[in-house]
């Protein structure tokens, strides 16, 4: 049993500034720094590219996950996704779009995650693990929209 994940975070700055941003292992580090958040890429490059393995590894609920995933899409200035190769889920697929509307961008998260254990893991974790993905998820937005209005020069007209 899986759940579907959409959050839509709307920046004022253009969207290749954001996608640089999002698009970025180092970024996306500091933006998870209250989750302890390491990360490691297999190219050696901080930002991503299709093909690359990032391993992230973090701190949730008091417990260390680890979860490897490669980024199976990517279009610059457009979109990427990342799927889950190793981890905490049975399955992820995490869509990274970013959409241009009049003066801002309007980055778009479609997050498609699978709790292990089946239906008794679903029940058991359906809300709960919704709301924390989704408090990760704006976490990391918020800072990913501070950097980019503060890059793109706006400070948040």
């Amino acid at each position: 049993m899986s759940f579907i994940i959409r959050l839509t975070t709307s920046i004022d700055a253009d969207p290749a500034v954001v996608f640089d941003l999002e698009s970025d292992a180092v970024v996306h580090a500091e933006s998870q720094g209250s989750f302890d958040e390491s990360v490691r890429v297999d190219s050696g490059r901080s930002v991503l590219r299709s093909g690359d393995e990032i391993e992230l590894r973090s701190r949730h609920l008091g417990v260390w996950f680890t979860l490897t995933s490669r980024m199976t899409e990517y279009e610059p200035s457009r979109y990427f996704v990342d799927e889950q190769v190793t981890g905490p889920f049975a399955s992820m697929r995490h869509e990274h779009l970013f959409l241009a509307r009049r003066e801002h961008t309007h980055m778009v998260d479609i997050m498609s995650v699978t709790f292990p254990g089946g239906r008794l893991g679903a029940v058991i974790l359906d809300v709960p693990g919704k709301l924390y993905l989704r408090r990760v998820l704006r976490v990391r937005n918020a800072y990913i929209k501070k950097r980019a209005e503060s890059e793109q020069g706006t400070g948040g007209r």
